[in-house]
């Protein structure tokens, strides 16, 4: 379960909590143990996450941080991504960090 009371994190370290260890990149932790597992698996495990934290908290629980390094257009996806699909309008931009 993510903390509220953390500051706020990078999406890598976001994504990597919800696999289960912040500390271990390259799996997820299951009983106890990490296992190695491939993209597919990796994102639907996120995809799940997400789901039953939404549906726990409300859409917004979660929120994006949008990248100067990625173009407009891929900024307006994600951010249509967040709003649409996400249901949250919790999206802001490192430019303003």
């Amino acid at each position: 379960e993510l903390d509220n009371r953390a500051p706020a994190v990078g999406q890598r370290s976001a994504v990597l909590t919800l696999l289960g260890d912040p500390r271990r990149p390259d799996g997820v932790k299951r009983n106890g143990r990490f296992e190695e597992v491939g993209w597919d698996e990796a994102i639907g495990i996120v995809a799940d996450r997400l789901t039953q934290l939404t549906s726990r908290y409300g859409p917004d629980c979660i929120a994006g941080l949008a990248s100067a390094k990625c173009t407009n257009e891929e900024n307006y996806l994600f951010q249509k991504w967040m709003r649409g699909g996400m249901g949250t309008n919790h999206v802001d931009h490192c430019a303003r960090l």
